[in-house]
């Protein structure tokens, strides 16, 4: 009897060309593995999602033959290889000849060079390898770029307003709005930011000498599904110099209005750089946190060193209502960071108030200092809020 076994590996990202050679023997060239469909999700975690089609011989009793083979990934940078996961596959694996699989892969670090590769060991005594042909380079992550980040893209400078990449049409908007030599990047990896409306010549800054608050000005289109389009000039409150400063812009020498009548006023320009988490100071020196979608003052700088890394940055907010949360209750004095010994759960306790702290993601999430970790023997007499995600 002979015994046939045919391999092939199939991918869905690119097209690949793929044999597949019959054989009795030793064959010099059973198939061309080919890895192309990679799907990196994170700076630490690839998808990669495969088909393996088997076919095999038949016994002369009818039954197919055993196969057994082993599909190892491998994770190349710069020539030295490292096994990072392997496969077995066996006769019992499938009731056909076809199975479909996705495997997850984890790295410590991907390296911008690395690529990811695949070995075979296949037959009945594992001792025949192959290596593919085909590789896959680095795919970097899409990366969301921050409000205020100026950008080049094809000899044109875009800003990130309200999430969305807007074009500066005219250097002399530049001139007039930005700050001498603002810091513009070429983006390295892809983003996710969508394009927005352009800005145009006419946009500026000014301010009202009446109230001393400074606006962005700007001539945009809305739209009346009844009217059509019609053009209106619309200010934009930028509440405080911490706001001014992430967008680079430039508060010197502005024109001023005399009033606001005749513009819409939009929607106010604040420091979305200010998310849960944060830690926050005020113009007036009080130091928020932002937990359950407020911000707290935190009372006392006692309070402050026994929950927080005193280490952990701080957001320079100037006026309160430069960030996009409502001031809420305070953290008072005997708040703190404890443990149940009778569980191993850390909470954050505010009052007899127990707020479960549920992961290492949710410490360097809120700046928390586990060092200042306090033990408790049980929860009998606390309420149990919120978890901290």
């Amino acid at each position: 009897m002979k015994k046939l076994v045919i391999f092939m590996l199939a991918f869905t990202l690119t097209k690949v060309s793929l044999a597949s050679v019959s054989f009795t023997i030793a064959p010099t060239r059973p198939f061309d593995a080919g890895l192309n469909s990679i799907v990196l999700n994170t700076q630490t975690e690839t998808k990669v999602d495969f088909t393996l089609q088997m076919t095999r011989g038949v016994n002369s009793n009818g039954t197919y033959e055993s196969v057994y083979a082993v599909i190892y990934f491998i994770y190349d940078v710069a020539g030295k290889q490292m096994q990072i996961a392997k496969r077995e596959i066996n006769s019992e694996s499938f009731n056909n000849s076809t199975i479909n699989s996705s495997l997850v892969l984890t790295y410590p670090k991907y390296e911008p060079n690395a690529k990811i590769m695949v070995k075979v060991d296949y037959g009945n005594d594992k001792g025949k390898q192959i290596s593919s042909t085909n590789t896959v380079p680095y795919i970097p992550p899409t990366i969301t770029l921050t409000e205020g980040t100026l950008i080049q893209q094809n000899d044109k400078v875009y800003i990130v307003m309200d999430g969305l990449l807007r074009h500066i049409l005219s250097p002399v908007t530049m001139n007039k709005i930005f700050i001498n030599n603002p810091p513009i990047i070429r983006p390295t990896q892809p983003y996710s930011n969508k394009i927005g409306s352009e800005i145009v010549a006419t946009a500026r800054l000014v301010s009202t000498p009446f109230d001393g608050k400074v606006y962005f000005e700007e001539t945009i289109w809305s739209l009346s599904l009844k009217n059509g389009y019609k053009e209106i000039k619309r200010l934009r409150h930028i509440i405080s110099p911490e706001v001014a400063n992430m967008y680079s812009f430039k508060l010197s020498n502005l024109p001023t209005i005399p009033n606001t009548q005749g513009y819409e006023i939009g929607e106010k320009m604040i420091l979305k750089s200010v998310v849960e988490g944060s830690l926050v100071r005020s113009n007036d020196g009080k130091l928020y946190t932002v937990i359950g979608g407020v911000a707290r003052h935190i009372e006392k700088y006692e309070t402050y060193t026994s929950i927080f890394n005193v280490n952990a940055s701080i957001i320079n907010t100037g006026y309160m209502d430069a960030i996009p949360f409502p001031v809420g209750a305070s953290l008072r004095l005997g708040s703190r960071l404890v443990n149940d010994v009778t569980t191993g759960r850390v909470y954050l306790q505010d009052g007899n108030v127990l707020m479960y702290v549920s992961n290492m993601d949710v410490v360097n999430k809120y700046s928390f200092d586990l060092s200042k970790v306090q033990n408790i023997n049980g929860t009998a007499g606390y309420v149990l809020g919120n978890t901290l995600l």
